[in-house]
């Protein structure tokens, strides 16, 4: 698999990029991520709407998330 500009090494995951380790990291700290507040993490996490769901899919693939 080879790993898109972005992808973050220091995750340890291989293709597991920045914007899934922001959103991973933003899930940590307020406890959960839903659906409904999937925006507002992207908004406050400074990706995209469309990051954010490559993101969940991401976190979602490496069962970091459920």
């Amino acid at each position: 698999m080879e790993q898109t500009p972005g992808d973050s090494v220091a995750a340890g995951i291989p293709g597991l990029g920045c914007a899934a380790v922001l959103l991973y990291r933003w899930t940590v700290v307020h406890e959960r991520l839903t659906p409904a507040i999937l925006s507002r993490a992207a908004a406050e996490t400074g990706i995209t709407e469309h990051e954010s769901h490559r993101a969940l899919d991401s976190l979602l693939d490496a069962c970091l998330l459920q």
